[in-house]
């Protein structure tokens, strides 16, 4: 007996219908102008990050080797790194591909916490993002993915106008974004 229309039935088989539908959810035109970045759980039932070639409607999915969701992406300005996170049990974890190869960038290993607010400095090497945790609620972490350093905004920034992080929250996300 199947459940509603488009359903998974009751034996936990999926009806055609269900088999058809896909979601698309985050996404960004390459910097080529080629192509888009998208999660979906097409064909996975997982969100898988993906590149659909816009000339072949052909997808690319580039973390079918990660079985947790992809909640958030970013691509760096210059469109040669994009940064993704996933749940993983709960926890974020931080992931940089290299948009040529399609390879991740080795990182170091962050905190466990609750992630948020990925974005790449307009330099395109460093990444900053929040991270909430049982050690501090909404520290602002800053990486750099060439020389695999990473650290609080305390850590590492003195609060200045030039530092990336003056501030704390949604705003030192911009600004840190904007390169200030």
């Amino acid at each position: 007996m199947a459940c509603g229309c488009g359903d998974r039935r009751e034996d936990g088989t999926d009806s055609e219908e269900y088999k058809r539908k896909s979601f698309l959810w985050r996404r960004t035109v390459s910097k080529d102008g080629k192509g888009i970045y998208v999660t979906t759980d097409k064909d996975s039932e997982f969100h898988r990050l993906s590149y659909i070639d816009l000339a072949t409607k052909q997808p690319q999915y580039l973390t079918t080797s990660i079985p947790w969701d992809v909640e958030w992406f970013d691509v760096t300005q210059d469109g040669k790194m994009i940064a993704f996170l996933t749940n993983e049990e709960g926890a974020g974890v931080v992931h940089v591909m290299n948009t040529s190869t399609k390879r991740e960038v080795p990182l170091p290993k962050l905190p466990a916490g609750v992630v948020g607010s990925l974005r790449w400095h307009k330099n395109g090497q460093e990444l900053g993002f929040s991270l909430n945790n049982a050690r501090g609620p909404g520290d602002v972490y800053s990486l750099d993915v060439l020389t695999r350093k990473s650290g609080t905004v305390d850590d590492e920034r003195d609060g200045s106008e030039d530092g990336c992080f003056p501030g704390s929250g949604a705003s030192a996300m911009e600004k840190f974004r904007r390169g200030r």
